[in-house]
């Protein structure tokens, strides 16, 4: 079960497993150290209103914490971004896709010649 905390130094709204507790991490958005809390906030009631980013149930950024043995998840809900540094990200996002875009193509012409000149071996003829 996950517990929900704000993150001390930029107030960035945080989920992990209960695990976790009392473990050093750095918060995803802000990257300052947080101890995580033995007794959180409770989750926001649904009488509450809430804005559509803070119901977004995936996990956008994962906490990997050194002491424990299996990686602990951090969710955040929600997280501030200058409109430079977004569309820098959606350029490098169109570039990695463009290249990765071209090594399928290479893979595929690949295979296809492979499949090709099996399934032609049996059919040239012979004199």
């Amino acid at each position: 079960m996950d517990i929900h905390f704000n993150c001390p130094n930029c107030t960035q709204t945080l989920a992990v497993d209960r695990e976790a507790v009392g473990t050093d991490v750095n918060c995803p958005t802000c990257g300052g150290g947080i101890t995580i809390p033995q007794h959180a906030a409770e989750p926001p009631s649904l009488s509450q209103p809430k804005r559509l980013v803070d119901a977004c149930p995936e996990p956008l950024a994962t906490v990997h914490v050194k002491s424990l043995p299996e990686p602990v998840q951090v969710i955040v809900r929600d997280f501030e971004m200058s409109f430079g540094a977004m569309v820098t990200f959606i350029l490098k996002w169109a570039l990695a896709l463009i290249a990765a875009l071209l090594i399928l193509a290479v893979a595929a012409s690949i295979v296809a010649g492979i499949l090709y000149a099996l399934t032609m071996a049996g059919k040239m003829p012979t004199r």
